[in-house]
């Protein structure tokens, strides 16, 4: 049985965990901000679980998420030096990386082979789509020659995509995070974390009070930045200790959290 981490965003690095003498409401941890939520694409409307407007409102999402890193990409190249396209079909199956993918996909796949079936999906679903529908619609038509000829992957992709959302950074990452992930989250990688995660500051010292209770002393740390955890990301091109590097290591910091 493969037991291997799957990601390793910055497992080279020991953890290092903090807490305020005055407050207990609050714990602290070194890592680094690696960019910022610039575009977020989620389900937008209450639909039921696996059917048939979900799995299309689902293919939409994709289009939507295409087509938005496509503008965003100005140059020939990802953030990494990678083919764009590449760089979008590995992150589609976060690289697959994960036994339910391999599942569904037959075993681990090369990158070649997964930009391969993103570029056969997406030929399928233009092909198949009616002419009343835009290139951002999946019609009842597309949604069933996608099942039909490549169901394998098509569930992969809607099964990683379920309940998450689509991002896009302000340097051009692009990765699938929580489901609340909004425009202007930070994300984040903690030492010794095998993934990113969303956080969002806390305004106003939210959840953090001005007396606290097991002493009635004011809290000498109050003027901390503060922040809570939106839930863990995949961030392609930060999922294997690049934040090692020492580019990065000149921009930690302590995160609070509360």
């Amino acid at each position: 049985m493969d037991t291997e981490q799957p990601f390793l965003s910055a497992t080279k690095l020991p953890p290092k965990v903090y807490f305020e003498n005055f407050n207990t409401y609050s714990v602290g941890f070194d890592g680094v901000c690696v960019d910022m939520v610039e575009i977020s694409i989620s389900l937008t409307e209450e639909v039921l679980p696996n059917s048939l407007l979900a799995f299309q409102r689902a293919v939409e999402s994709i289009q939507l998420f295409r087509n938005a890193f496509s503008s965003k990409t100005t140059t020939s190249s990802y953030p990494t030096g990678e083919d764009p396209q590449l760089a979008f079909a590995r992150c589609l199956l976060l690289d697959n990386r994960l036994p339910d993918s391999w599942l569904r996909l037959g075993g681990r796949i090369s990158p070649e082979a997964m930009l391969k079936m993103w570029e056969d999906w997406n030929e399928c679903l233009v092909d198949n789509n009616a002419p009343s529908h835009s290139n951002m619609e999946c019609s009842t038509v597309a949604l069933e020659a996608l099942i039909k000829e490549h169901g394998e992957y098509h569930n992969a992709i809607l099964y990683i995509y379920w309940g998450r959302t689509y991002i896009i950074t302000k340097s051009g990452y692009i990765g699938i995070g929580p489901g609340f992930a909004e425009a202007g989250d930070a994300i984040c990688i903690f030492d010794g974390a095998c993934t990113p995660f969303v956080l969002r500051k806390v305004s106003g010292n939210e959840l953090v009070p001005d007396e606290l209770p097991a002493t009635g002393q004011k809290d000498p740390d109050r003027d901390h930045e503060r922040w809570k955890i939106i839930g863990e990301c995949y961030l392609h091109g930060f999922m294997n200790n690049e934040v090692v590097d020492p580019k990065w290591q000149e921009k930690g910091q302590r995160f609070w959290l509360v």
